[in-house]
């Protein structure tokens, strides 16, 4: 497994023969060029089909929209700040580093944007709703991308544990097994 979230990363990714796994950093529908390239190119160096990628979604599932959605504002995106301080993703330090063209441009892009609707961006393209949202939500990259397995992080950003805990049974019992049923590449 290798997280691939670069345009440079791509490419080692299918040339070691690893299983891609990628994170939500923008509308899933231009992520598109990004595992056709991993497709490609793993195809190429091994003579066979890659394996489906690995979407990292953070999730937050509720029985009302609104609650979900109160809870992914509040939480991805106080996760999302976190990271970005973190490592300084907004600094120009990746305009010499190489490997890490993508970032440099994202960090141009975030200092523009600012933080906060960088924040809400993220939270935008992330997994939460009712279990039929997120099931559309779902569907909807599915149609886009194709096949892919699905990573979901349940806690994050301060969120309280019986939040995190009733989402992902909630998503246990009632998207989960709409999503295993999905035959691959149909």
């Amino acid at each position: 497994f290798s997280v691939a979230m670069s345009s440079d990363s791509v490419p080692v990714c299918a040339r070691l023969g690893a299983t891609m796994m990628s994170f939500a950093q923008k509308p899933w529908e231009q992520m598109v060029p990004h595992f056709q390239s991993y497709r490609e190119l793993y195809k190429q160096h091994h003579g066979k089909d890659a394996p489906p990628p690995i979407c990292v979604d953070f999730m937050a599932c509720d029985e009302s929209a609104d609650r979900a959605e109160a809870l992914a504002r509040e939480h991805m995106a106080n996760y999302y700040v976190t990271v970005m301080d973190h490592y300084e993703m907004a600094g120009d330090h990746f305009k010499n580093m190489k490997g890490y063209g993508d970032y440099a441009t994202n960090a141009g892009l975030l200092q523009q944007l600012g933080m906060t609707e960088a924040a809400n961006a993220f939270v935008d393209i992330n997994t939460w709703g009712t279990p039929q949202q997120i099931l559309d939500k779902l569907h909807n990259r599915r149609q886009h991308l194709g096949d892919f397995d699905l990573t979901v992080q349940v806690s994050y950003g301060g969120m309280k544990r019986e939040d995190a805990e009733r989402g992902i049974r909630l998503f246990a019992e009632k998207v989960l097994p709409e999503v295993q049923s999905w035959s691959r590449n149909g």
